[in-house]
């Protein structure tokens, strides 16, 4: 998928204002999640988004990844935005829900996978999972 589709997609999910708000909100999320998975969970889920998203995402990864709770990780979304929690929490349901769609099942099933299961919810935009 090339980079500005998925920045369409995660303006439009958001309802961003604007191209720059998206791709704030990009950065921040996958910098957050890079470092929530870790260097070699960050480098897969990487290769499979367009080649800037990827950057984002492996850019603020470290070799050690911390074991935040979904809680725990829209307020590292929330303090690295600026914003109130509930606002970061649906800016990391637009990014990674857009991430989702670029998956196949068997890619997101990994990624969650390493991931607490309260974050599917983040990655299906708030739908129950079925």
């Amino acid at each position: 998928m090339d980079y500005a589709i998925f920045l369409a997609d995660v303006r439009e999910r958001g309802g961003f204002a604007d191209r720059a708000d998206a791709e704030d909100a990009v950065r921040i999320v996958l910098g957050v999640l890079g470092r929530r998975l870790g260097t070699d969970a960050a480098h897969e889920l990487a290769a499979q988004l367009p080649a800037q998203a990827g950057e984002m995402l492996v850019s603020a990864a470290a070799e050690s990844a911390p074991s935040w709770s979904m809680g725990e990780f829209v307020t590292h979304v929330s303090v690295s935005a600026g914003t109130l929690e509930q606002e970061a929490a649906m800016d990391a349901e637009a990014v990674l829900s857009a991430v989702s769609d670029v998956l196949t099942g068997e890619q997101l099933a990994s990624v969650l996978s390493r991931l607490p299961d309260d974050y599917a919810g983040l990655f299906d935009g708030g739908r129950e999972s079925t």
